[in-house]
């Protein structure tokens, strides 16, 4: 695993596109766990106690107003995107329609925990720095700029020179 590897992961992911819009699901998920990653979290984010909530927030403050939101989608379905690993997941695959994705309760009961699989975890631990240049490449891809503070101090990504460029000509 290297950094234009992961990197190409993450350009790759599958997005909810109609029209002109994006569903910002994923990426806000994916700068939530690069967060905490960069402070040391644990390669796995139980879905009940560190995902629903948090992305439930996030959601409702950068995503789209809607009258529902759904964390566990973007939790769920990243495993599909080639870097993001779900454990426990046996008892919340309905066997009559394995395609249905599981609801929130389904993933909580169950002890569902998901993150980057080992590759992509050690590859980010190993080098730190690659954390920033993920963050700052799904900030630039997902969002406009102008929320990139507002994410970058919310998730406490401490992104100090990212959109910071001055021009040397202004004093």
């Amino acid at each position: 695993m290297d950094i234009n590897q992961l990197q190409n992961k993450i350009i790759d992911i599958t997005i909810w596109k109609k029209g002109e819009q994006r569903a910002p699901h994923k990426p806000l998920l994916l700068l939530y766990a690069l967060s905490k990653y960069k402070q040391g979290h644990a390669r796995l984010f139980h879905y009940k106690t560190e995902i629903e909530a948090q992305l439930l927030d996030l959601l409702k403050c950068f995503g789209p107003k809607r009258t529902h939101y759904y964390p566990n989608m973007p939790f769920w379905r990243l495993k599909n995107d080639g870097f993001w690993q779900l454990t426990n997941i046996e008892n919340c695959i309905n066997i009559n329609n394995p395609s249905k994705e599981p609801t929130g309760k389904q993933l909580a009961l169950s002890q569902v925990y998901g993150g980057f699989d080992e590759p992509s975890y050690q590859y980010l631990k190993k080098n730190p720095c690659a954390i920033d240049l993920i963050a700052e490449q799904i900030l630039s891809q997902h969002f406009p700029e102008s929320v990139h503070e507002s994410l970058i101090n919310r998730l406490d990504l401490g992104l100090t020179d990212f959109n910071r460029q001055r021009d040397p000509m202004f004093s």
